[in-house]
């Protein structure tokens, strides 16, 4: 999985990535990505650590599915930095198991590789089974046949890396999506 999300990433950055592996000798890995010569015009960082801190929620309730506890430490910093408060699942089953007790969740933000026999697209197809009333989120670094499932399903993807502003726009862009579906099968009702 490791070595799939820094293909993944150098890809999107336009690089490449090469792998020898010697028996004996052991791996090396080379990552090669474009050089820029502009210089930036401030330092971005995907925690700023500067940025006063709600001091409740203002935005809602965030299930967030991630299976590797220093991500999901990040994550949620950057969704607490939004004015979210999160709630951590390590695996698909935990997030069912969090919906299922009454939890309240305005919406879920899950990796789509996950251990444990159900990815994200699953588990947002569940989702989507048990309430739909929640919308979906999903992040992906690498992983084609993954992203193509989501996009069949029609389940907004947030490709890694990304930036705290990148992640606002797509929850933003995730519940108003959702709200337009409700809005849509209240008035088809009437």
């Amino acid at each position: 999985l490791g070595l799939a999300q820094v293909h993944g990433f150098a890809t999107q950055s336009r690089g490449t990535v090469r792998i020898r592996s010697e028996v004996g000798k052991g791996t090396s890995i080379e990552l090669y990505l474009p050089r820029s010569h502009d210089v930036p015009s401030r330092e971005l960082h995907l925690v700023d650590l500067n940025m006063v801190r709600p001091t409740r929620s203002s935005h809602g309730r965030i299930l967030l599915v991630e299976d590797d506890e220093e991500v999901a430490a990040l994550v949620s910093e950057m969704l607490a930095q939004l004015g979210y408060e999160v709630t951590h699942a390590a695996s698909g089953a935990a997030a069912l198991g969090a919906l299922a007790d009454g939890r309240t969740v305005d919406l879920v933000f899950s990796d789509i590789m996950m251990p444990g026999g159900m990815n994200g697209v699953e588990l947002a197809r569940e989702i989507r089974r048990r309430r739909s009333d929640i919308p979906v989120l999903l992040t992906s670094g690498y992983s084609e046949a993954a992203v193509h499932d989501a996009e069949l399903a029609g389940i907004q993807i947030l490709p890694k890396p990304y930036h705290i502003e990148e992640l606002a726009a797509a929850l933003s862009a995730v519940t108003s999506e959702l709200g337009r579906a409700i809005d849509t099968k209240r008035s088809n009702r009437c």
